[in-house]
């Protein structure tokens, strides 16, 4: 009688094992979705609010011009640089420390 695969390979794993790495992949797969599309709206919320900004501030030639705003657009920048990196990296910690579980 010819011998089966587990037969031949004891050291595969059997079906309540496979059933359990195949479960874990497919949430693996799933939470990696889940990010990409938080990612997606994250970036997407944020170009809308940049859009909003720009049809509500009104600067004339000579105020763009001058050294007052620019070094106060400047500082702006810096600080949602800052601000937007403290968020991601707030979010990658929270992520890691709940095990790869997306806290909703």
């Amino acid at each position: 009688m010819p011998k089966t695969e587990e037969q031949r390979l004891p050291g595969l794993p059997g079906e309540e094992e496979r059933r359990r790495i195949v479960t874990s992949a497919e949430q693996e797969i799933e939470m990696a979705r889940k990010c990409g599309a938080a990612a997606k709206l994250k970036a997407y919320v944020g170009q809308l609010a940049v859009e909003l900004a720009e049809k509500k501030i009104r600067v004339s030639k000579d105020t763009d011009r001058s050294p007052g705003w620019r070094a106060f657009t400047a500082q702006m920048g810096k600080r949602t640089a800052t601000r937007w990196q403290q968020s991601w990296a707030g979010t990658a910690r929270a992520y890691a420390e709940s095990g790869g579980q997306e806290q909703v």
